[in-house]
């Protein structure tokens, strides 16, 4: 499978790793990382096929020597008893990693204060050195963490204990504890985690009809999400991910947004994003169960899709403007879509809705009516909205030339 993976990519990363083991300290490692990128081609195959999955393997083994297996991932037998007593950040001296690391815990606790207030029961897959873990019970909620490395599980719960606080955690890979926990939970949160499961498809379908609670949400946060990455998903190529994996073992995967927002729809959820906190960690994820709804102003999209309908109003209750033929992407499950529709302008519009099987719905909207509306089904191909359109300056001489036609305020499936 690597013979679709060109061998000066497997060399440069050998010359890299010869790199690295010549610096001399932290400052010197972080340069190295910042400063190199090894760009390669993943094999042209279905992303979901077994054959892909194994050429993401394939060059895995070529990078460690050695297979994939998910106790490669402990972290804590590469640390001194010293240093895992200090703890990460700050066991790196650097201020700026710090900031970084401090950035992402406010990330998260800013996301659950806007999209997930009312979450009392919230489980941490990969809690790592417990730096969210730990302040989230603090702050009153019933908290279970989920990690491979049991002395992570440990340190997280000592350190909640000594303020006299409660956290339960569960050992074991992401896919295997999702698979036998007792409770579900109204928040599931990965904190630069989740690209560390291979088997992200199973999860998913896990946290959907096992973990989540009916009106939970899953966060993202630090997780490589990418429109740049150039392939699907896979390993990814920066200096810092190639030093994770070939120097630890780990598995350093990254998403194309497009992949994981399609992926997030065929398990039956809409996504939004999460605003990042400037100088220390990009933007992240929630995603929601898609037959609760979503605000169609807040509702992320594939780049074809999201480039077919006007950009977000200042005003996002008026959701976006239809262009002449827009589109949502397909569900890949007998779900169909449920849309709320609007017409704003001063005259009848209308509109027709095209799924992937032929079928096809007519509407017509009056002046300021809102309408709900099933749409025909589109598993495997998009569903396409035809309609008609104005340009509102010249009915209403208000300023906006834009061609528009119905706006979508609201968007759900059955």
């Amino acid at each position: 499978m690597t013979a679709s993976v060109n061998e000066e990519f497997f060399a440069r990363c050998a010359a890299y790793r010869e790199e690295l083991s010549r610096a001399r300290n932290f400052e010197e490692m972080s340069n190295l990382w910042r400063s190199t990128r090894i760009g390669y081609s993943m094999p042209d195959l279905d992303p979901g096929s077994p054959a892909y999955r194994q050429a993401v393997l394939a060059v895995y083994e070529r990078l460690t020597q050695t297979g994939y297996e998910a106790r490669n991932e402990l972290t804590s037998n590469k640390q001194s008893p010293r240093d895992f007593e200090i703890g990460y950040p700050w066991v790196s001296r650097d201020l700026g990693v710090a900031a970084s690391e401090l950035g992402k815990t406010v990330q998260a606790l800013m996301a659950l204060q806007t999209h997930g207030v009312g979450a009392q029961s919230v489980i941490e897959f990969g809690c790592g050195w417990g730096n969210l873990a730990v302040p989230l019970a603090k702050l009153g909620r019933h908290v279970s963490v989920v990690d491979i490395d049991e002395a992570f599980l440990q340190r997280t719960k000592a350190l909640a204990e000594r303020d006299g606080f409660q956290i339960q955690t569960h050992h074991g890979d992401f896919v295997e504890v999702a698979g036998r926990l007792p409770s579900t939970h109204d928040a599931v949160i990965f904190q630069s985690s989740f690209h560390h499961c291979l088997d992200f498809e199973t999860l998913m379908s896990l946290l959907a009809d096992r973990v989540l609670s009916e009106h939970g949400r899953i966060y993202f946060f630090a997780e490589p999400i990418h429109r740049e990455l150039g392939f699907p998903w896979g390993l990814r190529c920066d200096g810092e991910s190639l030093w994770a994996i070939m120097c630890n073992g780990w598995l350093e995967l990254g998403f194309d947004e497009d992949f994981f927002l399609r992926m997030a729809l065929r398990h039956g959820f809409l996504v939004s994003r999460i605003p990042g906190v400037p100088g220390a960690v990009g933007e992240g994820w929630v995603a929601m169960r898609s037959r609760h709804g979503l605000a169609f102003a807040d509702c992320a999209l594939p780049l074809a899709a999201d480039n077919s309908f006007w950009g977000r109003a200042a005003d996002t209750r008026f959701g976006r403007f239809l262009r002449r033929a827009s589109q949502l992407p397909p569900l890949g499950s007998a779900s169909r879509y449920g849309l709320t529709l609007r017409n704003y302008c001063p005259r009848a519009l209308r509109v027709r809705l095209s799924g992937d099987h032929g079928e096809t719905l007519d509407c017509q909207l009056p002046p300021g009516a809102e309408q709900e509306v099933t749409a025909p089904p589109s598993r495997n191909g998009p569903l396409w909205m035809h309609g008609e359109t104005v340009i509102p300056d010249r009915l209403i001489h208000n300023g906006d030339t834009r061609e528009i036609g119905l706006a979508l305020t609201r968007l759900a499936t059955d």
